[in-house]
């Protein structure tokens, strides 16, 4: 595994920003980033850690974890191996790619508190917003900008969800309009990474640009949609708290949690291409009630997925099952390599990559301090090894 990994990242002599080895070995961490990992990779792979930790300690839902050795492929779409042509499984945001293996870590809306905090800054004011079944909109409401599926992992011949959206919208053959009316838009252009196709896209949709909604003002409506974008379904779990339906087609790139997540019960799965939209859309305008179900039930589903405790034995229980199929024991010297850095120059361990960028960084003392933590840099603290650096010392990590 470790070979495979050393050859591949320092391919020609370009280190993979994205890709981290981890190895746990009787409860102890150790991993190896390249140099120029970008404080997003590291911060995902800091919050991954967070419950691995968790996990080890036996704080999870399931015993804790055995000795296992593996790839973390951090980047957003989950092809950072498939791209570096890595023949080992990694563990990835989503399992798009063929070898990848889901796990949580802090992506876009993935439900941790990353979202929960930026949706809050937003005001002092603001709270989570809780309407009444009764009081909601009748309608099913979607918007976004306007993607394409690209890179090594990209599914064949499946015209994009959002595209094909916009123009059942158009066509008008989305469901009814009086008990149950479609309303999808997109938003913009400006993320796509070709502007000529998205104009393109546009024009064939016989669509114009529409104007966006805030995340709170969804709940209005008694129906959410949530469709891949260049990737991952990147808000399906914080639209499953708003307490409305979340109709989200079957992903090219399902998360951690799609599998835990029942059609009918806790969501409405159309298919991938849309095409039982129109029916699931009348289904749900003849069955209120029913619908008011599953709203509350994928509603408590998402606070249960979300608990730390479950966080941490889904990850226990991802190791134990990996570990049995593709590691087997691990010898003592091949862990004692990854936490001895005996490596290439242009490799460190994370967490010194983390707080070098800390330390001298632009950063403020709180930030520094409030992401420092014991479980993350080992058994010091931020102040200490400050000082050590700052003498010109070297950290033993």
């Amino acid at each position: 595994m470790q070979t495979e990994w050393r050859k591949q990242v320092l391919r020609d002599g370009v280190c993979s920003a994205q890709l981290i080895l981890v190895s746990v070995s009787k409860g102890e961490i150790a991993a190896l980033a390249c140099v120029n990992a970008s404080r997003g990779t590291l911060s995902r792979y800091r919050t991954f850690k967070l419950y691995l930790s968790a996990a080890l300690a036996g704080m999870g839902s399931a015993p804790p974890p055995p000795d296992v050795i593996f790839v973390l492929d951090l980047s957003d779409r989950g092809d950072g191996a498939s791209r570096m042509g890595l023949g080992v499984p990694s563990f990835a945001s989503s399992a798009g790619c063929r070898r990848n293996i889901p796990v949580p870590f802090a992506l876009k809306g993935w439900g941790s508190d990353v979202w929960q905090e930026s949706l809050r800054r937003e005001g002092e004011n603001w709270r989570w917003p809780s309407i009444a079944w009764a009081s909601k909109l009748k309608q099913a409401i979607w918007r976004g900008s306007v993607r394409a599926f690209e890179g090594p992992c990209a599914p064949l011949g499946l015209e994009h969800p959002r595209r094909r959206l916009v123009s059942l919208q158009a066509a008008g053959a989305a469901g009814p309009t009086r008990r149950l009316r479609l309303n999808a838009s997109f938003t913009a252009c400006a993320e796509a990474h070709d502007r000529v196709w998205c104009a393109a896209a546009l024009a064939e949709a016989g669509h114009v640009l529409g104007s966006g909604v805030k995340f709170d003002e969804l709940a209005r409506s008694k129906a959410v949609l949530e469709l891949d974008g260049w990737g991952y379904q990147a808000t399906l779990l914080a639209k499953l708290t708003l307490g409305s339906v979340v109709i989200s087609p079957t992903s090219s790139y399902p998360l951690w949690f799609d599998s835990l997540l029942r059609d009918g019960e806790h969501l409405i799965r159309p298919a991938a291409n849309l095409r039982d939209l129109p029916r699931r859309l009348r289904w749900l305008a003849d069955h209120d009630k029913d619908a008011a179900a599953i709203a509350r039930a994928g509603q408590r589903r998402a606070c249960e997925l979300l608990a730390p405790t479950h966080v941490a034995g889904f990850v226990a229980r991802l190791l134990r099952a990996y570990g049995l199929r593709f590691v087997g024991a691990i010898p003592p010297m091949e862990h004692g390599a990854v936490a001895r850095q005996q490596t290439d120059a242009r490799l460190f361990a994370p967490e010194r990559l983390w707080f070098m960028r800390l330390a001298y960084g632009p950063a403020t003392e709180s930030e520094r301090r409030d992401q420092c933590a014991v479980w993350w840099i080992g058994g010091t603290n931020c102040d200490k090894l400050r000082a050590v650096i700052g003498k010109g010392g070297r950290i033993a990590w």
